[in-house]
Order: C-alpha cells, then sequence, then structure tokens
C-alpha cells in the first residue's frame, strides 16, 4: 500500500485585539526591542532561512493585526458609500421621472463621498461604484446603477460625467434649503 501523507491542520486566526496580546505574552514579552532590530535572529532559525515566524499561529496572528491596522482609515469612508448605494437604490425610480435632489439630500446623500473603494497591490485607492446615466434638470436626478467587477479600466471614461452630477448635487446643496419645497 502506498503512503498517505498527514495533513498539517492549521489554526484558526485569532481576532486582532488577542492576536496582538497572544504575540506579546506568549513570544517577546522582555525582547521586544531586540525583536525589531533582528528578528530573524530572535525567533531562531529552522527549517529554512528565511523564516522568521515560530509557527503558522503567530504568523496568523501577525497577518491579522496588520491586516486590521491597513483597513481601519477605509472604515468609515465604506459605510457612507454603502449609506449612499442604499439612498440612490430606495429613490431610484423605474418609471423614467428622475429623482427628487431634495429628498436624496435629506435622506442623508453625501456628494462628498466616492462612490467606490478597492484595495489595490500599492495600497488603498478609491474609485467610482458604478457607471451612472444621468439627466440633469432643475429638480431631477435620473441614475441608471449596474456594477462592473471584471475590468476597472472601463471606468476612466465615466468619471467625468459622476464627478458632473456630484458637482451638481453639491452646487444644489448650496442654492436649497432642506424646508425647501419643489
Amino acid at each position: 500500500m502506498g503512503k498517505t501523507k498527514a495533513r498539517r491542520i492549521l489554526p484558526d486566526p485569532l481576532p486582532p485585539e488577542q492576536a496582538n496580546k497572544y504575540i506579546k505574552d506568549q513570544y517577546y514579552p522582555e525582547y521586544e526591542a531586540w525583536y525589531h532590530i533582528c528578528p530573524a535572529t530572535f525567533w531562531g532559525f529552522f527549517g529554512r532561512k528565511n523564516q522568521i515566524y515560530l509557527n503558522a499561529k503567530v504568523k496568523s496572528a501577525v497577518a491579522t493585526v496588520k491586516r486590521a491596522k491597513e483597513r481601519t482609515p477605509s472604515k468609515e469612508v465604506q459605510i457612507a458609500i454603502n449609506k449612499n448605494e442604499r439612498i440612490l437604490r430606495k429613490f431610484y425610480q423605474r418609471d423614467r421621472k428622475g429623482m427628487n435632489w431634495l429628498m436624496i439630500i435629506r435622506d442623508g446623500f453625501d456628494s462628498d463621498v466616492p462612490a467606490k473603494i478597492y484595495k489595490s497591490s500599492f495600497g488603498i485607492e478609491i474609485r467610482f461604484y458604478g457607471l451612472f446615466g444621468y439627466y440633469l434638470d432643475e429638480k431631477f436626478l435620473l441614475v441608471r446603477i449596474f456594477r462592473r467587477t471584471s475590468d476597472f479600466q472601463q471606468y476612466e471614461n465615466f468619471d467625468g460625467d459622476i464627478l458632473h452630477i456630484y458637482d451638481a448635487l453639491k452646487n444644489f446643496k448650496k442654492t436649497h434649503k432642506p424646508n425647501d419645497k419643489i
């Protein structure tokens, strides 16, 4: 009979708070300063020369902390983007009459928020959420929303139009008070 390889079972990743505490308490309580100077020497060499983590659990914990720090700045922006999308979908009318700008603003639509956020290999970049077809008038804004997930290059030609919508909303907010009737 042939030999079967034993599967290596990796531990579940820890939450950021526990991961931070786990790393500090278990591995370098008094050697923290030395760890920052030369982490490879601190962990010791075993297996490969470039292995700087003691085991998979420590590596996973470090990655969790790093990911949490990266995502923290974009969290509020993402919440605002989701709110804007929810408002646009709520007021979108299929009978082509358009959306009342004042109603959108009253519901909390923020034209200063970008419409899409995604993380590239170079860091966090802000992009627009979708392609908007619009009809500009004194009172109405017609928006067609649909998702694009495959190719981000397709957005480039439409950025000016989307900015035009957002600029129009900003001007509308300046000239109309929340209590105005349309």
